[in-house]
């Protein structure tokens, strides 16, 4: 079924933490110590994020990392979009790289159904949503 890579939990992890502090910016050393997440992992998180504009960096005294928008116009597909693709939601439930339409399987219509269904939960949750349930 659906298994996000590690990245997309970190992501959301730092992400809602962030949402949590949004008056200041999160230097990637506290971010990492505070959530327990390696260091060289954490900045390839945050380059990511970064490339996707979901957060934005600010250098020098004071600087550091924070979110592009408030928390409450992001939403958590959006998120995991960003980091995962849409590819995640395409794939076959048996692997396999394409769907022969002229021969749909059993699971076929429970899986288009369910993604959809996934979809329009993970676009309805705002992170800060995600944020107070942390």
């Amino acid at each position: 079924m659906i298994r996000f890579k590690k990245t997309t939990s970190y992501s959301l992890l730092v992400l809602s933490h962030i949402a949590k502090y949004p008056s200041r910016f999160h230097t990637a050393s506290s971010l990492s110590e505070e959530l327990k997440i390696p260091g060289h992992y954490l900045r390839t998180v945050l380059t990511s994020l970064a490339k996707k504009k979901i957060i934005v960096s600010r250098k020098g005294r004071g600087g550091g990392i924070n979110l592009r928008k408030p928390a409450s116009q992001i939403m958590l597909w959006d998120i995991i979009v960003a980091v995962e693709g849409k590819k995640l939601f395409l794939t076959c439930v048996f692997g396999f790289s394409k769907c022969p339409l002229h021969k749909q399987c059993q699971l076929h219509e429970i899986w288009a159904d369910s993604k959809e269904k996934m979809i329009k939960l993970f676009s309805s949750i705002t992170l800060s949503d995600f944020a107070e349930k942390q």
